[in-house]
């Protein structure tokens, strides 16, 4: 799932609060982070909680492929998107 808007209106915020108990939280915003991530997408992805959600996606253009491939070779994640 993707949620998209205007800057600063609350996106991260409310996904956070929505998904407390059941989803974890990166931020591409982290240097370290996204250095791993830009670095070795493949690693990255393979390291992130089953159900997560990631700030600043765009910045990893990648990501969203190795994503689909994790997805794709998991079964069990296929249609988990809560």
């Amino acid at each position: 799932m993707s949620l998209t808007g205007p800057r600063q209106s609350g996106k991260t915020t409310t996904l956070k609060r929505l998904f407390k108990e059941t989803h974890g939280h990166v931020s591409l915003d982290n240097i370290s982070d996204r250095r791993l991530a830009l670095e070795d997408t493949e690693l990255y992805v393979k390291r992130l909680p089953e159900k997560v959600i990631i700030d600043k996606a765009q910045y990893v253009p990648d990501l969203f492929s190795y994503l689909k491939i994790n997805i794709d070779d998991n079964p069990r994640l296929k249609g988990d998107t809560f």
